[in-house]
């Protein structure tokens, strides 16, 4: 076997196959796990525990080469029994890979059929995405590899067998990614978004680098990326506002500000800003729906209150208005607000107001002055004074740093 140990040259070999995002196994003859380089070893091996690894421990020793194996999800492991100096062997296994997106979508329809919450999904979502897709060629060359590494030995062209011990038919291997398949997986992490609205969790911000699923797909075909951005946009926001009404916001309010979040995208004039002012978008429903979740115990009179407010932020506020619009003693109102909610109504209303100006900040091109007016903040200093109290930064250096992230240009100031 030449100069170099086993254990030497499965260390190269692990650092080949790690470069490809593929982790490996190596276990005793009995399936006793030893070591595994996987990143994801605590989700992958209860699937390879539970799928495969009986097989490779009857079969894999009675055969002399690598052996490809693929479980009842279509995911595919190489295996191989290898004698080592010290007498003995080692069951190596190195995978998962798929080899197709059609066994990749597979997993993903699995996981929709799940009745398990997201923040259970959302990591198997994840791990399934980081599996490598590999045609089954470049699968057989890699087994081909690991083979001549630990034996000096070539080999070529192994079958693949099925969770059955059936050989599977090279057409089958073959399968090419069905046209629609793009569509289905936009849809399938748009879903997820959503479902992170009804529930207030703000895992959204994954889901969107991991899919793109804001920026590919696009409903119309006009010539014009910002103008197809937009219509793509301002239709996920009717699925939003729908997601959020499901959480627990009031559908009148729902509405208000589906109509705002419109207004905010039509001023955007780069997809980076558009980028920008639709997670505003979705970071204001999660928020919305998370209080909603926090503190489910308010009475009616102080959810009436918590929405007219968010319904007339540009507005003047006091409680005896708010009392006079709802049938309350402005009073009365004051003391139950302060009693369930833990603050002050003029402070709810001071957040509230600066939550939608942080907005109107990363969207529009509005001075401050008249971002200031249009919230009832009197005048700028009073304004900047809030504002600095609640996010710990001046409005001008929290829309200045909006911008050098979404790579805007220079906003009025």
């Amino acid at each position: 076997m030449g100069a170099v140990a086993v254990q030497e040259r499965m260390r190269l070999v692990a650092g080949e196959l790690s470069c490809l995002g593929i982790g490996t196994w190596c276990f005793g003859r009995k399936g006793n796990l030893f070591y595994s380089t996987c990143t994801q070893e605590k989700e992958l091996l209860p699937l390879l525990q539970v799928g495969i690894l009986d097989r490779i421990v009857r079969e894999v020793p009675e055969q002399k080469g690598p052996k490809l194996l693929s479980d009842a999800l279509g995911l595919l492991w190489c295996a191989e029994n290898v004698p080592i100096q010290e007498g003995g062997a080692l069951l190596i296994v190195f995978g998962p890979v798929c080899y197709s997106e059609v066994t990749l979508r597979s997993l993903e329809e699995r996981l929709r059929e799940m009745e398990v919450s997201i923040e259970i999904k959302s990591p198997l979502f994840r791990v399934f995405r980081q599996i490598p897709i590999l045609s089954t060629g470049e699968i057989q060359r890699l087994a081909a590899m690991f083979h001549f590494m630990m034996t000096e030995e070539r080999t070529g062209g192994e079958t693949v067998w099925d969770h059955a011990g059936q050989a599977l038919p090279e057409k089958q291997l073959a399968q090419e990614e069905p046209e629609e398949l793009a569509e289905d997986r936009n849809a399938y992490a748009e879903e997820m978004i959503l479902g992170t609205i009804r529930e207030g969790t703000p895992d959204y911000r994954r889901i969107i680098s991991e899919s793109g699923v804001l920026g590919n797909d696009l409903i119309s075909k006009s010539g014009n990326p910002l103008r197809d951005a937009k219509n793509s946009l301002i239709v996920f926001s009717t699925l939003c506002a729908k997601a959020a009404v499901e959480g627990g916001v009031p559908a009148s309010r729902a509405r208000d500000l589906r109509c705002s979040y419109i207004s905010g995208f039509e001023t955007c004039r780069t997809i980076n800003e558009l980028v920008q002012a639709g997670d505003a978008m979705l970071a204001d429903l999660v928020e919305r729906v998370r209080e909603i979740h926090r503190e489910p115990g308010k009475s009616e009179a102080v959810l009436q209150c918590c929405d007219y407010i968010r319904s007339h932020l540009r507005q003047p506020l006091s409680a005896e208005e708010i009392g006079k619009q709802l049938g309350y003693a402005g009073y009365y109102l004051t003391r139950k607000f302060t009693k369930e909610t833990g603050m002050r109504m003029t402070d709810y209303i001071n957040q509230a107001r600066i939550e939608e100006a942080k907005i109107e900040l990363l969207t529009t091109r509005k001075p401050i002055q008249e971002i200031s007016d249009e919230f009832q903040f009197g005048t700028r200093n009073y304004f900047g004074k809030i504002f600095r109290e609640q996010t710990g930064m001046t409005p001008a250096a929290y829309r200045e740093r909006g911008r050098v992230k979404g790579q805007q240009p220079t906003a009025e100031k």
